[in-house]
């Protein structure tokens, strides 16, 4: 399961059709017998919508994974963690930890990833700056990544029961500044047209950092669909 469909775009599909899962919407996604490729929508309300449609539908574990932009210097995009524990951005939830020695991640290293363990923050609004990363770095030193869905899929997860482990590779790294393209994107990060165009027309350096942005979601795109194929597998 991810936030958006473009993370599991580069996941093989199991033969046949499958069935469709019954999401709220934007929130989508198949099951081909145990195996399914689920993305629910960027954000908490999201993200916890898709969670308890699933385990109506009688699902138990889930894998949660996407992208996230890097909080330490050094990391870059494709670099791939196992998160092993998540905080939250407000100060009246506390971490939550996840299982770092799971049957999935002794598959994964199997496979030749052999994935650090991380800790990651969840935020409501992107940081796409290099001073607001720093700025989350220095308010959450253990924390290795900043995404913006990890800890509702671990508090709802823990809520109703479900077994969740969660991947996160990086698309931006610390240093880097990703265009802040939110208002010009749907609810699954397609870009609306003309909004998109709007964008574009009135802030140009947007455009120019287009390609770089392109070619950082493809590294993690391809790592992603990387992961995900060895789990869909296992």
């Amino acid at each position: 399961m991810a936030p958006l469909p473009a993370e599991v775009d580069k996941a093989t599909r199991p033969p046949g059709a499958g069935q469709e899962l019954s999401l709220p919407r934007p929130a989508g996604g198949r099951r081909w017998g145990s195996r399914g490729i689920a993305w629910t929508g960027v954000g908490r309300r999201r993200t916890e919508a898709a969670l308890e449609a699933l385990a109506q539908q009688g699902v138990q574990e889930v894998v949660h994974l996407g992208c996230a932009g890097a909080l330490r210097p050094g990391l870059r995009a494709g670099d791939a963690f196992w998160i092993e524990a998540v905080c939250c951005e407000s100060e009246e939830h506390t971490p939550i930890q996840l299982a770092s020695d799971d049957p999935l991640r002794s598959a994964l290293f199997r496979a030749g990833h052999d994935l650090p363990g991380a800790q990651c923050v969840s935020v409501r609004e992107v940081a796409s700056s290099p001073a607001a990363k720093a700025t989350l770095a220095a308010r959450y030193p253990e924390a290795a990544l900043v995404e913006m869905e990890t800890y509702w899929a671990a508090a709802t997860a823990q809520r109703l029961g479900l077994r969740l482990v969660a991947l996160r590779v990086v698309i931006d790294s610390r240093e880097h500044t990703l265009p802040d393209l939110t208002p010009a994107l749907d609810e699954l990060g397609r870009p609306k047209p003309l909004a998109f165009a709007a964008r574009l027309l009135r802030r140009p350096q947007t455009a120019l950092a287009l390609p770089g942005l392109a070619r950082a979601f493809g590294a993690a795109q391809r790592r992603l669909g990387e992961l995900a194929n060895v789990l869909l597998e296992t």
